[in-house]
């Protein structure tokens, strides 16, 4: 209820709005860490769309894609990953692939050799990969299904092909999706720990100096 007012609030002539919803969940069973929804990249807007809203989304999405946030570029199978708005505006920002996972959905919609294809990055190379799932269909049966159900059915459906996925050792199923974005996190929380460390130092050896000034080392 509060996600459905919350979108309603924004005026029809606007479309999107810089303010995020923010949601929160408490569990156990779940990484810390603050996962951000960007709404998608359009190409050209309908008729009951204002003009400017392809150039509102692809501003609101820059203010987040910077670094250091890791990007998880999200594309269909069925769709080439020349046409992929997710993936060229990740370019941009992320050149090199280095935080940017790809996220290939809809992978039982295509052949499976084709599949295979396009996760393995030969042609747009990830540095972080591709990791390929697939999505609970539209639909009633859709908005019925859990997130368990939806991952099960991947599971059964790379497992009916695990000859070509493992043989390969392409990373597959929602899952290897969550273990492969907690091994990045851990990364460049890692990474980022020398800096911190030397901001908090510096931070440290200014207030030693104020104090000596002030206070004249009593």
């Amino acid at each position: 209820k509060t996600l459905t007012d919350m979108n309603l609030a924004v005026p029809a002539s606007e479309a999107v709005s810089d303010k995020p919803i923010d949601l929160r969940i408490y569990s156990p069973n779940v990484p810390d860490l603050t996962l951000i929804a960007l709404p998608g990249y359009i190409e050209i807007s309908s008729l009951d769309q204002p003009e400017s809203l392809k150039d509102k989304i692809s501003s609101l999405c820059d203010k987040y894609i910077r670094e250091p946030n890791i990007l998880l570029a999200v594309c269909a199978a069925d769709v080439d990953l020349a046409n992929s708005p997710a993936l060229r505006a990740s370019r941009k920002v992320d050149p090199l692939g280095l935080r940017t996972i790809g996220v290939v959905t809809k992978m039982d919609l295509v052949e499976p050799v084709q599949g295979s294809n396009i996760i393995a990055g030969n042609r747009y190379p990830l540095h972080l990969g591709y990791v390929g799932v697939v999505c609970k269909p539209s639909g009633k049966q859709g908005r019925r299904e859990t997130s368990g159900a939806v991952a099960r059915r991947g599971d059964q459906y790379f497992a009916e092909h695990r000859e070509l996925f493992s043989s390969q050792q392409l990373m597959v199923g929602t899952s290897t999706l969550r273990r492969r974005l907690m091994e990045v996190l851990e990364s460049s929380m890692a990474s980022s720990l020398h800096g911190i460390t030397n901001a908090v130092q510096l931070e440290l050896e200014e207030a030693q100096y104020q104090f000596k000034v002030q206070y004249n080392d009593r």
